[in-house]
């Protein structure tokens, strides 16, 4: 679990993670790559007007709903990382009483819930008015077409199969920020 976590962390950032080894007893090799920051020009080199377009790097609300404490967990700490605000519950009751409070801009669901499973989850939180138009994202070990099949109808958004990939995920996310125009004087 912690190689994978590390894995979806260093490529949220972009970045890519390498494990060899000569075999049994010799060690193990990591190699993390990261890209390399940029450094912006100085302010005396740009226009006095300038325009760009930027997608900004904006915090949202997202509510984890997993029986799986360490699982749900490890996903909020994941999203807690690259700056979003990351809320769990492992009840879908509790679950729906938080999302009516806090309003939460995502949500991703486990499907194999005890209480009320994921699929009526989604359908409960869509009824309500608080999260009607939150992006709902199936995070479960199902995967096959029936599996998928059942999600759209119950009202998803996406379906993602655990482990989720964390590239997948963060495009899904950066999909819900909306880019902002920029104007510097």
């Amino acid at each position: 679990m912690g190689l994978a976590l590390v894995k979806t962390l260093i490529e949220l950032h972009h970045g890519t993670v390498c494990c060899e080894s000569d075999g049994v007893g010799d060690g193990r090799k990591l190699t993390l790559c990261l890209p390399r920051l940029l450094v912006p020009k100085k302010p005396d080199d740009e226009p006095a007007h300038h325009v760009a377009n930027v997608k900004e790097k904006q915090s949202l609300q997202i509510q984890v709903v997993d029986d799986n404490v360490d699982a749900a967990t490890m996903l909020a700490m994941l999203l807690d990382a690259v700056g979003h605000a990351a809320a769990v519950e492992h009840s879908s009751h509790q679950a729906l009483k938080r999302a009516q409070k806090e309003k939460p801009r995502v949500c991703l669901l486990d499907i194999g819930l005890p209480d009320i499973n994921g699929l009526e989850l989604a359908r409960q939180l869509r009824a309500q008015p608080e999260t009607a138009n939150a992006v709902l994202i199936a995070v479960t070990g199902y995967g096959q077409s029936i599996d998928r099949q059942k999600t759209r109808e119950a009202g998803f958004d996406y379906h993602l199969v655990k482990p989720v990939d964390g590239a997948e995920l963060a495009a899904i996310l950066d999909q819900v920020i909306p880019s902002r125009t920029l104007f510097n004087n």
